[in-house]
């Protein structure tokens, strides 16, 4: 508790201003239904900051993106979303707009599942199914099912909490802590980071090469001693951590072109 509590009260998320909004989520609701009165019910209702669900990737009948993944919203109007994968500690994708609910718990329909968007020209970033961290560079997939939580000894998820500046998540890489908590600034996707001192090299997903996709920058903000981007040859990128670093970060997803001032943090 001491390591979230010095998270939330000393890093990014006490620098967030709390947004306030005159209507309320059913007056939200109500109005969204009598803008589309033939809005289904499971698409006009609100689900809350976030969702649990499986999620298809880029098609109502395609592949699992992620089996156990967490749709958080972003955004005063919460109009953009990032879906984490439980299992891989993976950031499935980013994007502007919501996840289409599908399936039996929403529509009725069986063999149906929920969805991320279908236009490429939407998302900010989208990973590769597999691992969404690596130990020592390590990035083969060694579940032999290639299903199911990560060996605990690369990576643990550890649930997520809830502050009024956003959703956090919590899991392990190579045995350090971490937190992170993605968050929409302006029209620029950040997800922001604090670690525990590694006990190994670790390296985190980025985003893979999305055919079709918008042209998207990335840039770190407040990065410690021992953090840095890198491209792999299949073009993939990711942060990288050396064996010792620890502190906070932030990764900014940012249309090509633009730049970003993310404050500088205070003393934790």
């Amino acid at each position: 508790m001491t390591f979230l509590r010095a998270f939330i009260l000393g890093g990014l998320l006490s620098q967030i201003p709390t947004i306030t909004n005159a209507s309320t989520r059913a007056e939200i609701t109500q109005k969204k239904v009598a803008a589309n009165p033939k809005l289904s019910w499971w698409d006009a209702m609100d689900t809350g900051p976030f969702i649990s669900d499986t999620f298809l990737g880029f098609d109502p009948k395609g592949e699992v993106a992620a089996l156990k993944g967490i749709a958080i919203k972003l955004g005063g109007k919460k109009d953009h979303t990032v879906v984490f994968d439980t299992e891989t500690l993976r950031m499935v994708a980013g994007f502007k707009g919501n996840v289409m609910l599908e399936g039996t718990p929403w529509s009725g329909k069986h063999n149906d599942n929920s969805y991320l968007p279908e236009s490429r020209k939407d998302y900010f970033f989208a990973t590769n199914k597999g691992p969404g961290v690596a130990v020592n560079e390590n990035w083969d997939d060694l579940r032999n099912t290639k299903n199911g939580p990560l060996p605990d000894a690369r990576g643990e998820y550890h649930g997520l909490y809830r502050h009024e500046a956003g959703t956090v998540l919590s899991y392990s890489v190579g045995g350090a802590k971490f937190l992170e908590m993605p968050k929409l600034y302006e029209k620029t996707l950040v997800r922001s980071f604090e670690f525990e001192p590694l006990k190994t090299d670790v390296e985190i997903l980025v985003l893979d090469p999305l055919e079709g996709g918008r042209e998207i920058d990335v840039a770190l903000s407040n990065v410690p001693k021992g953090v840095a981007l890198k491209t792999l040859p299949s073009g993939r990128v990711v942060v990288s951590l050396a064996t010792g670093a620890s502190g906070s970060f932030e990764l900014a997803y940012l249309a090509k072109g633009t730049r970003i001032l993310i404050e500088k943090r205070g003393p934790h």
